[in-house]
């Protein structure tokens, strides 16, 4: 939609022809030439009615042109896109994701390359965020303590690009798997009914925060969020690099009834090559949501 910001700037538009019509003809005193063939130099250069008007000569329309042209620009002129409300379908997605210490294992590695837990995570979850068109989807990353790095949005590509940007370790090293729960909680809380959904990626045992892991689960099911578990890597002695650089073998422990627990509704998925194969779309149809464009 066009419109002027600022309209009653248009008054100024009949200015120059207020002052060409109100203010008086300046007197030409010019020196007398007396010729005594005038008719013939009359005849020779003949005048036109428009070039003695000083309403129409071309200096005169020059002018005109571009005080209009000021005043338009005073005037602001823009385009403005109308407000409009929209229904889609969609979920509202929150990942919390562990990037704890115990994340720099490297039992995702090949032959070729070396590959963390924190590694793998990355890719797989920048895929799976790449394919929900329509959803929102958030951020939560939690270590010894949880904070919400992205709340829910639509533009997923930035969920992938502030995930990618994670290191391990910068939440602490310990896992605080109840606070992340708990945050997530409260971002998808206020949400439509039938949309909430908390993906967990962990590969530890909970062993900080101030909320409990079930008491979390708990209130998350008193609110109708539905929690999908996902156990990152592989049990026992793992490779691990230690303070030196050194790869060493680990034992890194992965609570498996602790996930089954939270995850109430869903059974927990493990290992970390069938992420999002099995769980990525929920069965129920979503309800459908209002926005804003």
């Amino acid at each position: 939609m066009f419109m002027f910001d600022a309209p009653w700037f248009a008054l100024l538009l009949p200015v120059p022809l207020l002052v060409l019509f109100l203010a008086p003809e300046a007197k030409k005193n010019l020196p007398v030439l007396f010729y005594p063939h005038l008719a013939r130099l009359k005849a020779s250069f003949k005048e036109t009615t428009l070039a003695k008007s000083r309403f129409f000569s071309w200096q005169t329309m020059l002018f005109y042109v571009l005080w209009i042209s000021l005043v338009g620009a005073l005037m602001g002129p823009q385009l403005v896109d109308k407000y409009s409300h929209t229904k889609s379908y969609g979920y509202d997605l929150m990942l919390a994701v562990d990037i704890s210490q115990s994340m720099e294992a490297l039992d995702f590695s090949t032959k070729v390359s070396r590959v963390s837990r924190l590694d793998a995570t990355k890719e797989v979850v920048s895929d799976f965020v790449k394919g929900r068109q329509g959803d929102r989807v958030g951020l939560v990353l939690f270590g010894e303590f949880a904070h919400l790095q992205i709340p829910l949005t639509q533009d997923t590509l930035s969920v992938g690009k502030m995930l990618e940007n994670a290191e391990s370790g910068m939440a602490g090293g310990a896992t605080a798997i109840g606070d992340a729960i708990g945050l997530a909680v409260k971002n998808l809380r206020e949400r439509p009914e039938g949309s909430r959904i908390l993906i967990l990626l962990t590969d530890g045992e909970n062993n900080a925060g101030s909320i409990p892991p079930i008491e979390a689960a708990k209130l998350a099911k008193e609110y109708g969020i539905r929690i999908y578990t996902i156990g990152m890597g592989s049990t026992g002695a793992v490779p691990f690099p230690n303070r030196y650089g050194q790869i060493v073998m680990a034992n890194v422990s992965l609570d498996e009834p602790l996930l089954k627990e939270i995850s109430i509704s869903e059974p927990p998925i493990h290992p970390c090559s069938e992420m999002f194969t099995r769980r990525s779309t929920p069965s129920p149809n979503p309800r459908p949501r209002q926005r804003n464009t």
